[in-house]
Order: C-alpha cells, then sequence, then structure tokens
C-alpha cells in the first residue's frame, strides 16, 4: 500500500547551503548518540511497515486532497557511503521508527530498497512547483521546525515504551496528524481523521485521534507535551530526487539516546546526532 504525505526539514546554515540546494520530499527526523560525521550518509531504506488501522483524509481549503493512512513507519535501514548496502557499509541494519512530513508524496510498504540521504534540512512544506529541484513552495518558521522535533520525539517515546493497545494507536495517530498540520494549515490544509470504532464506550476512535490532532498541533501544544523532550531532527531524503514530482515521501526519525539500544542491530557503538543548524555556531 502507498500512503501520501508531507516533508518538513530543519533551518539550513549559510555554510550547509553551499552544498545542500535541494529539498527532499521526505524526512527522517532522528536523535542519536554521537557526534554527526563530516560526510553525507547514504541510507537505504529496505523495509517498511506500518499499522493501516487508521485513516484520514486530508484536505485543503474544504476540499478533498488525500485520503491516507495515519500513522509512524517502521523502517529497517543500512547506511554507509557506498551506493548499495554491500559497499561502504558503517551499521545496519537497524530500526528506526519515521514520521511522515511530506503530503505530497506517497510511498509503499514491504521491500522498498530506496536510497536516501541527510543532504538537506527541515525547511519547507516540501511541495514540488515542477519536476527539478526546487526551495520549496513554504518556508516553516523555527516555530514550526521546533514543534515537529518535539511531535517526533514525543511521538517515538511513546512508540517504543508504552504497551500496545487502541489507547497507544489512537495517539501515534493523533501525532502523525498534528505533525502534518503545524507544517501545512498555514496553507489551507486540515487533517482528519476517518477511524472507524470505539476507542472506549460510545466514545469513537475518530473523535479521540481529532482530539490529539487539535491538541498536538495548537499553539498551546506545550499543555499537553514535555517541552524538554527534544527537538533535533535529521531530515533524510530520496537521494537525487528530493523536490521533485518523482520523490518518495521524506521522513523524521527521533532515537534517544537512552531508547537507542532497543532500536539498533549491529550498530557496533557507531552514531549520529541530529542536529538542527540554526542552534549552532554556522546558524543563519
Amino acid at each position: 500500500m502507498a500512503f501520501d504525505t508531507a516533508t518538513a526539514h530543519g533551518r539550513r546554515s549559510p555554510l550547509r547551503g553551499i552544498f545542500k540546494s535541494a529539498l527532499p520530499a521526505l524526512a527522517f527526523a532522528f536523535t542519536m548518540a554521537a557526534a554527526a560525521p563530516s560526510h553525507a550518509l547514504s541510507y537505504f531504506l529496505d523495509y517498511a511497515s506500518m499499522d493501516t488501522s487508521r485513516s484520514a483524509v486530508i484536505k485543503k481549503n474544504g476540499d478533498t486532497f488525500a485520503t491516507v493512512k495515519m500513522a509512524p513507519v517502521n523502517f529497517t535501514v543500512f547506511y554507509g557511503t557506498g551506493n548499495t548496502p554491500q559497499t561502504g557499509a558503517l551499521a545496519g541494519p537497524m530500526t528506526m521508527i519515521g514520521w511522515c512530513v511530506d503530503i505530497f508524496h506517497s510511498i509503499s510498504m514491504g521491500n522498498i530498497d530506496l536510497k536516501y540521504d541527510n543532504n538537506y534540512d527541515l525547511e519547507t512544506n516540501s511541495k514540488y512547483t515542477s519536476n527539478v529541484a526546487w526551495a520549496g513552495e513554504s518556508d516553516l518558521t523555527d516555530a514550526q521546525i521546533d514543534q515537529v522535533g518535539r511531535l517526533v520525539h514525543y511521538g517515538t517515546q511513546l512508540y517504543l515504551t508504552a504497551a500496545n493497545s487502541t489507547a497507544k494507536l489512537n495517539e501515534l495517530s493523533g501525532i502523525q496528524g498534528a505533525i502534518w498540520t503545524v507544517i501545512n494549515k498555514a496553507q489551507g490544509y486540515t487533517v482528519e481523521s476517518t477511524a472507524t470504532g470505539n476507542a472506549y464506550g460510545n466514545t469513537s476512535n475518530k473523535s479521540v485521534i481529532n482530539s490529539f490532532i487539535t491538541k498536538y498541533s495548537g499553539s498551546n501544544y506545550a499543555s499537553y507535551i514535555p517541552m524538554n523532550i527534544g527537538l533535533e531532527v535529521e531530515f533524510l531524503s530520496e537521494t537525487g530526487k528530493y523536490g521533485t514530482k518523482n520523490a518518495h515521501q521524506s521522513f523524521a526519525f527521533v532515537p534517544e539516546p537512552g531508547t537507542w539500544a532497543l532500536m539498533i542491530l549491529g550498530f557496533g557503538g557507531a552514531g549520529v546526532m541530529l542536529r538542527r543548524q540554526r542552534k549552532y555556531a554556522l546558524a543563519a
């Protein structure tokens, strides 16, 4: 199956902008345990799976834009510096939890065998305007980037630590919907759950998920998630296709150092720490 979603990236530094001129369609935000390598890495997305029981409709100015599956994605990933998982491999396989930040592209589940890289930052809503690389239709503000980062961190912790339940599925779905909403609401997009069944008693899954979307995408989201949870994200996009119609979705990953061991198989002690460049000396 495929699901359509939208991408987010972080504010780009002047130096980084020299080398990274295009913006990808999918984003992976992840916080890892060690300093980032000085060179760009190749990420090989080998396999993707997700819970497909929670659907939603994305609308623009009230008209249906897309029908989507609304949940985080579990990826099996290799990374290295070569063109295939077998060349230049540094680590893998490892499991990463991805949060989609791109409503303008799609990705399939199962064996996907896609090559991604970390050449770009989460900066725009990832809407392409032609089939050539672009700078993005709409820039994200610092506040939007921070909110997306915190939601990715919070959602990843929930995914890894909470017992499987209807309540967990509903909240994860609401977090994904909130991420899309934060990135795209200024352009008139809304996200509405169409989930069936009841969460408890006569309260529907749909109403519970929509409540999460409203709370987590609002300006007072700090009332519902801890502000010290972390917000750094790494933006991963499909190599050579970011910013074009032909790209697959981009995602955001956030493995906390404390849960890193739970997420990686055969990692060998190496790690990558996500950094939003504007937090550092090179920031714009």
